[in-house]
């Protein structure tokens, strides 16, 4: 779509940041990396070094009362937004299956459990 985000969480394996990149806005946009390993941090460390505008951020944290409490008020007061690529019934598992594995979702994929 040629939209560009301020933040995009990054919760899969696999998916490199290079990925991301073209999507971030050019005023400073951040992958937060919900799953990162070794070349998540060493890549944060370099953006650090280099002043990047664009960053991956990885996030290691536990999850609290206050925490959780926090998001739940971001979403309320709508500052917190989720992007829904598409949605299927539950009889439609398979397509939003084979739509994932495709990988051009670009946003959530949600399978509805009830009719």
């Amino acid at each position: 779509s040629g939209a560009k985000y301020d933040g995009v969480v990054h919760c899969t394996v696999g998916v490199s940041w290079s990925s991301f990149r073209p999507l971030l806005s050019d005023a400073g946009g951040r992958v937060i990396d919900i799953t990162p390993n070794l070349w998540a941090i060493l890549r944060y460390i370099l953006h650090g070094v280099t002043f990047s505008k664009k960053r991956l951020v990885p996030l290691l944290v536990s999850p609290n009362k206050a925490d959780l409490e926090f998001l739940v008020a971001l979403l309320r007061d709508g500052k917190l937004k989720t992007v829904i690529d598409s949605r299927f019934p539950l009889g439609d598992a398979g397509k939003a299956w084979q739509t994932s594995i495709e990988g051009h979702a670009t946003g959530k994929i949600v399978v509805d459990t009830q009719s």
